[in-house]
């Protein structure tokens, strides 16, 4: 009996730590988003290539989007990538200012007909 429940323990921590949110696979907690002086760092830490819409916030209702892959939306894994002002999506009409929240819209390359989105916000 207690080696029967020194297994059960040894797959309890096998099953927990292959599924550890904080690896390297788990996109959500492996990209970072910082304000840089007039620019956005966008930081993908995973082992998967990953892509970016950025939209300021009050826009983001206005807009109809779906993911797309393209060469200029793509960071590569474990690399960075600097988006200036002029690359986020905002209201006709305005300009960008401090205290606004943009919204940085991610997501892996997917074959099935669902992809996963996930969202980062930052504030200039």
């Amino acid at each position: 009996m207690k080696s029967f429940n020194s297994v059960i323990v040894i797959i309890a921590f096998f099953v927990t730590y292959c599924s550890s949110p904080t690896g390297p696979d788990n996109i959500e907690n492996s990209v970072m988003v910082t304000n840089e002086s007039e620019q956005i760092l966008i930081m993908n830490l995973s082992d998967n290539d990953i892509y970016f819409n950025a939209i300021e916030a009050n826009m983001s209702a206005l807009v109809n989007w779906a993911p797309f892959y393209s060469k200029e939306n793509q960071i590569k894994s474990n690399s960075s990538r600097i988006i200036d002002f002029t690359e986020i999506k905002y209201y006709p009409g305005s300009k960008l200012k401090s205290g606004d929240i943009i919204i940085i819209y991610y997501w892996e390359k997917s074959d099935s007909s669902t992809t996963e989105i996930h969202t980062k916000t930052v504030i200039l």
